[in-house]
Protein backbone atom coordinates (compact mmCIF):
# COMPACT_ATOMS: atom_id res chain seq x y z
CA UNK A 1 0.00 0.00 0.00
CA UNK A 2 1.24 3.54 -0.90
CA UNK A 3 1.66 5.88 2.28
CA UNK A 4 -0.50 8.89 0.73
CA UNK A 5 -0.53 12.12 2.48
CA UNK A 6 -3.89 13.51 3.69
CA UNK A 7 -5.09 17.00 2.25
CA UNK A 8 -4.23 18.77 5.35
CA UNK A 9 -1.00 17.12 5.67
CA UNK A 10 0.16 18.64 1.94
CA UNK A 11 -1.64 22.21 3.05
CA UNK A 12 0.62 22.29 5.61
CA UNK A 13 4.06 21.37 3.73
CA UNK A 14 3.11 23.71 1.21
CA UNK A 15 2.29 26.80 3.95
CA UNK A 16 5.70 25.97 5.01
CA UNK A 17 7.42 25.87 1.89
CA UNK A 18 5.74 29.12 1.28
CA UNK A 19 6.54 30.71 4.35
CA UNK A 20 10.59 29.47 3.76
CA UNK A 21 10.09 30.84 0.73
CA UNK A 22 8.88 34.29 1.75
CA UNK A 23 11.60 34.70 4.25
CA UNK A 24 14.57 34.25 2.29
CA UNK A 25 13.35 36.45 -0.29
CA UNK A 26 12.61 39.58 2.38
CA UNK A 27 16.45 38.36 3.72
CA UNK A 28 17.25 38.62 0.01
CA UNK A 29 15.88 41.94 -0.54
CA UNK A 30 17.11 43.15 2.69
CA UNK A 31 20.34 42.22 1.73
CA UNK A 32 20.30 44.24 -1.70
CA UNK A 33 19.16 47.30 0.39
CA UNK A 34 21.45 47.47 2.53
CA UNK A 35 24.33 47.03 -0.14
CA UNK A 36 22.93 49.58 -2.25
CA UNK A 37 22.45 52.13 0.62
CA UNK A 38 26.13 50.88 1.91
CA UNK A 39 27.88 51.52 -1.66
CA UNK A 40 25.81 54.84 -2.27
CA UNK A 41 26.92 56.05 1.50
CA UNK A 42 30.86 54.79 0.26
CA UNK A 43 30.89 56.89 -2.80
CA UNK A 44 29.21 59.86 -1.42
CA UNK A 45 32.06 59.83 1.37
CA UNK A 46 34.60 59.44 -1.46
CA UNK A 47 33.75 61.69 -2.99
CA UNK A 48 33.11 64.52 0.39
CA UNK A 49 36.61 64.00 1.09
CA UNK A 50 37.76 64.86 -1.99
CA UNK A 51 35.66 68.08 -2.39
CA UNK A 52 36.88 69.12 1.04
CA UNK A 53 40.50 68.97 -0.03
CA UNK A 54 39.70 70.90 -2.77
CA UNK A 55 37.81 74.00 -0.42
CA UNK A 56 40.04 73.60 1.70
CA UNK A 57 42.75 74.71 -0.95
CA UNK A 58 40.80 77.47 -2.68
CA UNK A 59 40.10 78.39 1.03
CA UNK A 60 43.70 78.65 1.53
CA UNK A 61 43.97 80.55 -1.75
CA UNK A 62 41.62 83.20 -1.05
CA UNK A 63 42.83 84.01 2.15
CA UNK A 64 46.48 84.72 1.11
CA UNK A 65 44.79 86.37 -1.35
CA UNK A 66 42.53 88.44 0.81
CA UNK A 67 45.67 88.82 2.69
CA UNK A 68 47.80 90.22 0.27
CA UNK A 69 45.59 92.91 -0.55
CA UNK A 70 45.20 94.18 2.52
CA UNK A 71 48.81 94.13 3.14
CA UNK A 72 48.20 91.95 6.55
CA UNK A 73 48.33 87.58 5.77
CA UNK A 74 46.27 87.19 8.63
CA UNK A 75 43.47 89.76 7.72
CA UNK A 76 42.69 87.05 4.89
CA UNK A 77 42.55 84.13 7.31
CA UNK A 78 40.13 86.25 9.56
CA UNK A 79 37.60 87.15 6.60
CA UNK A 80 37.53 83.56 5.24
CA UNK A 81 36.31 82.12 9.04
CA UNK A 82 34.01 84.92 9.46
CA UNK A 83 32.47 83.87 6.13
CA UNK A 84 32.36 80.19 7.64
CA UNK A 85 31.02 81.66 10.29
CA UNK A 86 28.19 83.44 8.54
CA UNK A 87 27.51 79.96 6.79
CA UNK A 88 27.50 78.34 9.54
CA UNK A 89 25.01 80.11 11.45
CA UNK A 90 22.47 80.33 7.89
CA UNK A 91 22.89 76.35 7.87
CA UNK A 92 22.34 75.66 11.64
CA UNK A 93 19.08 78.08 11.30
CA UNK A 94 17.86 76.23 8.60
CA UNK A 95 19.26 72.93 9.54
CA UNK A 96 15.78 71.19 9.09
CA UNK A 97 15.23 72.19 5.54
CA UNK A 98 18.81 72.28 4.67
CA UNK A 99 20.11 68.86 6.52
CA UNK A 100 16.99 66.70 7.98
CA UNK A 101 14.70 66.27 6.04
CA UNK A 102 16.66 66.13 2.41
CA UNK A 103 19.09 63.37 4.05
CA UNK A 104 16.24 61.68 5.77
CA UNK A 105 14.25 61.15 2.55
CA UNK A 106 16.92 60.13 0.92
CA UNK A 107 17.69 57.44 3.15
CA UNK A 108 13.74 56.31 3.04
CA UNK A 109 13.99 56.34 -0.07
CA UNK A 110 17.31 53.95 -0.46
CA UNK A 111 15.44 51.86 1.47
CA UNK A 112 12.08 51.65 -0.04
CA UNK A 113 12.84 52.07 -3.64
CA UNK A 114 11.51 48.52 -4.86
CA UNK A 115 8.26 49.29 -3.65
CA UNK A 116 8.25 53.17 -5.28
CA UNK A 117 8.74 51.46 -8.54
Amino acid sequence: MENQESPVEQLIEKAEDYVKTTFELYKCQAVSNASDFITDIAAKMFLTIFMVMFLSMVNIGAALWIGKLLEEPYYGFFIVALFYLLVGLVVYLFRNDLLKTPISNSIIKSFMKEELQ
